[in-house]
């Protein structure tokens, strides 16, 4: 568990032995970039229970002890302070509490449909998927539609695989999980890989339409 740590912390013992002597190392996923260690929670998680007008940041978020020992790093707070930020432009704009936006699907979406689009820079992950950078044309369709459960991710892998192509019965029960009135645009042709399934997706579904999965209750029973 101590030498984990101490790789995960970018130390490098000079020695076997563990208590003795150590230098700095600068590992690729320790730095000051946005992809460092993907993880993702919702955003009533920044927003407090009871007093108005404010919102978490950096590790001052409403997570359990388990989520947080995973969002410590220092490009996830970064992004964590991005979201905040944006939201807190929205209410602004809006002039509204934070919890108000938290609640409302058509705001959330334009949260993340800014944050995803990036104002002035590079967009942000919504869902973290390694092999799709901002730059990347299927960055922003990807992210979102898997974030609204358009697009259904692999649960053991972080990879989106953009190239990968894809099937006839994999693009219908896709086109299941769209609103009625686009599938039959839609149908009409098989894109030729995932990434082109996603901007497919992205030029006919309205985003900000799309509802917010429902929240599950503090005494409810059922799996998250």
């Amino acid at each position: 568990m101590g030498e984990a740590h101490a790789v995960r912390c970018g130390r490098k013992f000079l020695t076997l032995d563990r208590n003795g002597p150590w230098q700095f190392v600068h590992t690729g996923t320790r730095n000051w970039h946005t992809d460092t260690d993907r993880a993702m929670f919702p955003l009533r998680g920044l927003v407090p229970i009871e007093r108005d007008g404010l919102l978490g940041c950096g590790k001052n978020i409403g997570v359990s002890s388990v989520v947080q020992s995973a969002l410590r790093l220092h490009g996830q707070m970064m992004l964590v302070g991005q979201a905040s930020a944006t939201v807190a432009w929205l209410c602004l704009r809006d002039g509204v509490e934070p919890r108000t936006v938290a609640v409302d699907s058509k705001r959330v979406r334009e949260i993340q449909r800014t944050l995803a689009h990036g104002v002035g820079g590079p967009g942000v992950l919504i869902w973290p998927y390694h092999d799709v950078p901002p730059e990347h044309p299927a960055f922003e369709a990807a992210s979102l539609l898997t974030a609204a459960g358009i697009w259904k991710p692999d649960p053991e892998s972080v990879l989106f695989r953009p190239d990968r192509s894809v099937t006839n019965n994999e693009w219908q029960a896709i086109l299941q999980r769209v609103p009625v009135s686009n599938r039959q645009e839609l149908a009409k042709e098989l894109p030729v890989s995932r990434a082109a399934a996603v901007r497919a997706l992205a030029t006919v579904i309205r985003f900000e339409n799309l509802s917010l999965p429902e929240a599950p209750r503090p005494n409810d029973d059922r799996k998250p």
